[in-house]
């Protein structure tokens, strides 16, 4: 008789595979209450914050006056104040890791875990291009007439990620009409629609069409803000956009100039004392379980094999081609819409060399300009330095955003 066979072996495995997978639920469910208990303890200490007394906002130094409303902003930009932060404190300031958070968003049914938005902020689902159904947290002033903005999160997150939800409550609070979209293969998009990431090339359509749905609804000029994937996504939307389109300016923190070669980057294991090492690893393991819920096996998945798996076949394109209309290296000297791209000298996920690439290549274009800053580390200039970033987001979001009433534009 095979060993597989004897009576003895078909009793012991279903009780070795029972043990396992209690001993699997025994060690997730720590992990799960601790994220979730770190997440309510995170809201109510932000919201213990919220009602502190604002900081008086950055008034920027005197600049000269300038021949056009980009050029008076770009001005300003030069010229604001920033505070000492350090990154120790601002850790402390920004909550929790959102590691946890981004494995357990890795499954679709789980989209809606995250960080809790003000009442204001309503569940939409908004046409993307082509129809494609996009979902949506979507903020509206009271008045139809002010200016909006498109807030669009990084991969491997969604719109309920805290770093999207600050950026979205800010330009609420500035005065924009404000739509936050979770992107192609994200979030609650996942669940809406079909369509799988193309690294940011289709997603710029799916910005102006959000752009185009908020104007349908009295919005006076439409801007953007990303962050990294994100950033490369309104970076596409500024490339793409037409008479009109993203008038309010376009604001990309942490884009890759390269997407293709970001991408081989965040795929390859690094050393394991490489700073990269735990993004990563967290990377891997949301990309692996995204996939295994996608019914592609149990197999360990980089970020490439999944684009090459899932997203080139969907839009009948190479993954190398896919990454090459998603960089914005390769057309930013064609932009003609206001852009502003931020960078940290810090960043180790998307290295500085990104930015300094989109510079070389936007050289020559008044409409398209890059700011490195010595600190910020990816996408978190908000907690390194909320005053200078605030003045960012009000000097060039602001300052080119059509404002209704007397003296304003729209």
């Amino acid at each position: 008789m095979p060993p597989h066979d004897l009576p003895a072996d078909r009793l012991v495995r279903p009780v070795l595979g029972r043990a396992t997978r209690a001993a699997t639920a025994a060690a997730a469910l720590p992990l799960v209450l601790g994220a979730v208990a770190a997440q309510r303890l995170a809201g109510r200490a932000q919201r213990a914050a919220a009602r502190l007394p604002e900081r008086p906002p950055a008034v920027p130094q005197r600049v000269e006056p300038a021949t056009s409303a980009t050029e008076a902003a770009a001005r300003v930009l030069a010229v604001l104040p920033s505070t000492s932060a350090t990154r120790g404190l601002a850790r402390a300031r920004g909550g929790f890791p959102d590691w946890p958070l981004m494995l357990a968003a890795a499954r679709p049914e789980l989209a809606l875990l995250g960080y809790r938005y003000p009442r204001v902020f309503r569940h939409l689902v908004v046409p993307g291009e082509d129809a494609e159904p996009i979902a949506a947290l979507v903020a509206r002033q009271p008045s139809p007439a002010a200016p909006a903005v498109v807030v669009v999160h990084g991969a491997m997150t969604s719109k309920h990620f805290d770093y999207v939800r600050r950026a979205a409550v800010r330009a609420y609070r500035l005065g924009f009409h404000v739509l936050a979209l979770d992107l192609r293969g994200f979030g609650v998009t996942a669940l809406t629609s079909e369509a799988p990431t193309s690294l940011g090339w289709a997603e710029g359509g799916d910005v102006l069409a959000a752009g185009r749905w908020l104007r349908e609804r009295g919005a006076t000029s439409v801007g953007a803000v990303g962050f990294s994937l994100g950033g490369a996504a309104v970076l596409c939307a500024a490339r793409r956009a037409g008479e009109g389109e993203l008038d309010g300016g376009v604001l990309a923190f942490s884009p890759p100039a390269d997407v293709g070669r970001a991408l081989d980057a965040l795929s390859a294991r690094p050393p394991l004392r490489d700073p990269l090492f735990g993004t990563w690893l967290t990377l891997h393991a949301a990309a692996t379980t995204r996939m295994r819920a996608a019914g592609y096996g149990h197999e360990p998945y980089s970020l490439r094999e999944a684009v090459e798996l899932v997203s080139a076949p969907w839009y009948g394109l190479g993954v190398d081609e896919l990454a090459r209309r998603a960089s914005p290296a390769t057309w930013i000297a064609d932009v003609r819409v206001p852009v502003v791209a931020v960078h940290a000298v810090d960043d180790v996920v998307i290295p500085v060399a990104h930015a300094r690439e989109l510079a070389v290549r936007a050289a020559g274009n008044a409409h398209v300009h890059v700011v490195i800053r010595p600190a910020g580390g990816h996408a978190a200039f908000d907690l390194v330095d909320p005053t200078w970033t605030s003045g960012v987001e009000r000097a060039w979001l602001g300052a080119l955003a059509r404002w209704p009433g007397p003296g304003g534009a729209a």
